[in-house]
């Protein structure tokens, strides 16, 4: 038979090892330990004609004071005074220890009549009085509490066999054992999703000075009027999207109550509880309609689209914890109607249209989670559309801006060539102050033209390296919720199958007709 951990391996995955794990590895060890507990005490409570498979017999007891620590004590023998000819002792209250060694008792206890009795620390005291001696031993009937494999030994992962314990119920315990790594793996890749991501710094532009005009009399050259000057264009943007509240409208049905023996159930059933918070557009908007930054408004969209994606995962990981925390809470309930005794056909029936409601509950929940992110996402797209729509526009209006300054440049330099020759009368040093005016302009343009380009270039790497980081995160948080949903299902699958296999080996109540 194959060791523990192959089985529980191939339970959660055929590609999944714990290989090289020691920390998961001590973890199953625990889990099979804990397994062997769980399995053994439903199978009593259920199904109470098995307990015999569980039992294990003390070795030959020669004095009092016997500790099965803590196993339920199923019988007790002791020997007639012949070697090996073992009587069933009968059980007493520990008041009456000192009659049954009073032969002038009708509580006398004789070697053809023996008894036992338990003090309050589980020891074991068997009258008559053993001794080590031919014929008056006794031993112990228990239910083992202290797990072992085959041969005795400690038991761990790498043992396929359980002393004491019935052969067809070892695979119970590699599913409970299962159960439990999942649950360990389910925690890690929740663990293990990105919270942050650093933020963009966009370059900002830094215009030249405009030169200013050459001083030249005004009765020898006409005003060359005002030079021209960049003008940023303005952006008007459709309103940011609010994110609707998530409200589930449904209730958890209320747990029924049974006739006969009292149904102990004091659990809440579980409730889905929303995220609390839901992204923020304030900043994006700041950046777009006062500051009229482009890029910043691009890196910020992108940085919302994130958190947004963000927020659908923790509506997920909500939805997944309902889950979870519904299906703990029906095996707890099936346990607790397992221990009411006398529960009839009628009970049966609220039980079964508890269980519907409850099933019914949780889908309508997943139902309106998946409205709710659907409406929203759709909502989010158009944002995305339009947002991305109008800057692009802005950022057109920014060149055909330019290409206005560069238009205008151009004229004011035309004009200022034809005033100056119109001018006959200007000397040879205001001819040099006006060329180097012209060269000033000229200067000022390519500056201009030079910083929009630089600026352009170095924000357009950043945005494209930050757009990069982006799809990273998003895809490392897409990787690990697909993770921790996989190990989530196959939990709640494993815990499916755990507990129909000892519903299915429970006797019928009587007045049941197997329906």
């Amino acid at each position: 038979m194959a060791t523990f951990q192959a089985q529980v391996e191939g339970l959660i995955s055929p590609s999944y090892s714990l290989t090289g794990d020691s920390t998961k590895l001590g973890y199953l060890t625990q889990f099979i330990l804990d397994g062997v507990h769980d399995v053994t005490k439903r199978t009593i409570i259920f199904s109470p004609e098995e307990t015999f498979k569980f039992q294990r017999t003390s070795a030959a007891q020669t004095s009092q004071g016997f500790n099965p620590a803590g196993g339920t004590i199923l019988g007790v023998m002791r020997e007639s005074g012949t070697d090996a000819d073992y009587r069933v002792c009968r059980q007493i209250p520990l008041e009456q220890q000192s009659r049954v060694t009073d032969i002038n008792s009708i509580h006398y206890a004789s070697k053809f009549n023996p008894a036992f009795a338990i003090e309050e620390n589980g020891k074991i005291n068997v009258y008559p009085v053993p001794a080590d001696s031919t014929g008056e031993k006794y031993k112990v009937n228990y239910i083992n509490v202290s797990p072992i494999d085959s041969l005795s030994g400690p038991l761990n992962y790498a043992d396929s066999n359980i002393g004491f314990f019935p052969s067809d119920k070892i695979y119970l315990v590699c599913i409970y054992a299962a159960i439990k790594i999942l649950d360990i793996e389910y925690t890690g890749a929740q663990e293990t999703l990105p919270n942050n991501i650093e933020d963009i710094v966009i370059e900002a532009i830094t215009l030249p000075s405009a030169p200013s005009a050459a001083s030249i009399s005004a009765n020898t050259v006409a005003s060359f009027g005002t030079a021209p000057a960049y003008t940023k264009p303005t952006l008007s943007l459709t309103a940011s999207p609010s994110l609707g509240s998530l409200s589930i409208s449904v209730t958890p049905p209320t747990t029924p109550a049974i006739l006969g023996d009292t149904l102990n159930f004091d659990f809440t059933p579980p409730v889905y509880n929303a995220p609390g918070s839901a992204p923020n557009f304030g900043d994006a908007d700041t950046w777009i309609n006062t500051e009229e930054d482009s890029e910043m408004s691009n890196a910020r969209v992108s940085v919302i689209q994130s958190e947004i994606a963000k927020y659908q995962a923790d509506i997920q990981n909500e939805t997944q914890n309902f889950n979870k925390l519904n299906t703990e809470y029906q095996a707890k309930f099936q346990e607790s109607v397992q221990k009411a005794n006398n529960v009839g056909t009628h009970a049966n029936q609220l039980i079964q249209k508890y269980s519907n409601d409850l099933q019914n509950y949780v889908n309508q929940v997943n139902k309106e989670v998946q409205e709710y992110q659907s409406i929203e996402s759709q909502k989010f797209s158009k944002y995305q559309i339009d947002r991305s729509t109008e800057i692009q526009k802005f950022n057109s209006d920014i060149q055909n801006e330019l290409n206005e300054f560069n238009k205008e440049v151009t004229a004011y330099q035309a004009n200022v060539q034809a005033k100056l020759q119109d001018s006959s009368q200007a000397d040879a040093k205001e001819q040099r102050d006006i060329q180097n005016f012209q060269a000033d302009v000229g200067n000022y343009q390519t500056k201009v033209n030079a910083e929009i380009q630089r600026v352009s270039t170095i924000n357009q790497n950043k945005i494209a390296n930050y757009t990069a980081e982006l799809q990273k995160y998003a895809n490392e948080v897409s990787k690990a919720k697909v993770n921790a949903d996989l190990y989530l299902q196959k939990s709640i699958k494993l815990q499916k199958q755990y507990d129909e296999a000892f519903l299915l080996t429970a006797p019928r109540r009587g007045g049941e007709d197997g329906r």
